[in-house]
């Protein structure tokens, strides 16, 4: 499971027209106004995205999980979404005002004025504890847990109480909270091995996002590319982000060789376990559209994946998404991508074709040296969690989703994962079928 925070990201919390250069746990804030002081407030100049708490499952997620007697939770990041306070009046009828402090606003005559005091967010224990520790109780207390840093534990957002209360690096000595530069954008990564099986785990949460942070995803009603031709395979496409003029390239040739030595490590522990399990808070080879245009997530991990990084990795886990995605392949030319960012905070609109899915063919990495087809897949916008199961011979893995009405569960999908290692072959389609070639589209080799 992972992404459970509450979505509360005020871009102006209705302090002043315009937002100047200051931030507080990355929101605008007005100049020359100290965030403790008082100020008018203005209900129209409310802006950002703001998640009701009675639209927030995570506290019965948890509960319903830990019923299930796990012995180990995989949680893939994001444990900390509540960025600022809530406005008052609530925005768009999402009532997240119970995240405020008591004092937070009071009405004095005809105005509105707030008290910008801290209350129920932000990277403090106040906001870890309300957003992550409390509605996880349950679940915190069933099993182990696997913690893996999201893109909101980076350091202008919960980055310090990623390192203080979950990250299993020790802190660097004399450490305090306050002392400039002492969060780490960048962590090597771990692993935790089992007897059977083994998690390789990956801090990607810094990664410059594309155009300004639309991050490979957008939602547009209808544009999504419907399934490939009959003998043709839809080959979603790959976003560098040397092609994005807002980036940096200096910074972005420097973090993919941060990662490919990370990813190098990853794969010389994967030599002690026939079975491996890839865990980050990004996908290695997600799909999902930007606008009309279907793209394959992490560009920047699947540039910094090595040759042989994956040989005996058995599926990729991850978040980011906020929604359920499973993807296997053909011949397990690649691993199973699960994406289970779908535990608490807002849902994306689920708008791809089920049907595109099967007709897909990935190709990535450097040369496109990763290249599979998909052999089954779904996405699907629903609150809930997976459970993997070992078997005999490999795993099973069921998604549920969360039934609001009924306060259940209820199974939507499963698939299963060999045991490794494994083993990828090419895929094919039988000699002599008429092959065209399209922008999207492309031709499977010809195999006897």
């Amino acid at each position: 499971m992972g992404d459970t925070g509450l979505r509360v990201k005020p871009k102006n919390n209705g302090f002043c027209q315009s937002p100047g250069s200051t931030k507080l746990y990355d929101i605008d804030q007005c100049d020359g106004l100290p965030p403790t002081s008082r100020s008018q407030f203005n209900e129209s100049w409310v802006d950002g995205d703001f998640q009701a708490l009675d639209d927030w499952p995570l506290e019965s997620l948890s509960s319903l999980a830990a019923a299930e007697a796990p012995h180990a939770v995989v949680y893939v990041g994001d444990y900390l979404y509540r960025q600022g306070p809530c406005p008052y009046p609530n925005n768009a009828g999402a009532d997240c005002t119970g995240i405020n402090a008591p004092s937070f606003y009071e009405l004095e005559g005809a105005n509105l004025e707030y008290d910008f005091v801290p209350g129920n967010w932000g990277d403090n224990i106040y906001g870890w504890w309300a957003d992550f520790f409390w509605p996880a109780r349950d679940l915190l207390a069933a099993a182990p847990w696997i913690g893996i840093r999201g893109n909101h534990e980076n350091c202008e957002r919960a980055g310090h109480g990623w390192f203080l209360l979950i990250s299993p690096h020790p802190l660097r000595k004399n450490w305090t909270i306050d002392t400039e530069g002492e969060c780490d954008d960048f962590s090597p990564p771990w692993r935790v091995p089992f007897v059977n099986e083994q998690f390789l785990l990956m801090d990607d949460s810094l990664i410059t996002p594309l155009n300004k942070g639309v991050d490979h995803f957008n939602y547009t009603e209808g544009a999504c590319p419907g399934p490939a031709p009959e003998g043709e395979v839809l080959v979603p496409e790959t976003q560098s982000r040397y092609e994005d003029e807002d980036q940096d390239d200096a910074e972005v040739t420097r973090q993919i060789g941060l990662y490919s030595g990370y990813m190098k490590t990853l794969e010389d522990w994967s030599q002690s376990h026939d079975t491996n399990f890839y865990a980050s808070h990004r996908p290695l080879f997600a799909v999902a559209c930007d606008g009309d245009h279907m793209n394959v997530l992490d560009w920047t991990m699947q540039q910094s994946l090595g040759p042989h990084t994956l040989d005996r990795v058995s599926a990729a886990i991850a978040g980011h998404m906020h929604w359920f995605e499973a993807l296997s392949f053909e011949n397990q030319g690649l691993p199973a991508q699960i994406v289970v960012g779908n535990a608490g905070t807002d849902l994306i609109k689920n708008y791809v074709n089920q049907e595109t899915l099967p007709t897909i063919e990935l190709r990535v990495g450097v040369d496109d040296a990763y290249t599979a087809r998909v052999e089954a897949g779904i996405t699907a916008s629903v609150y809930g969690y997976s459970v993997m199961t070992r078997g005999a011979n490999g795993y099973n893995i069921v998604a549920y989703g969360y039934n609001e009405a009924s306060s259940q569960l209820e199974p939507f999908y499963d698939f299963s994962v060999p045991s490794g290692p494994r083993v990828p072959k090419e895929p094919c389609v039988p000699c002599g079928k008429r092959h065209r070639r399209k922008t999207l589209f492309a031709s499977l080799p010809c195999c006897p």
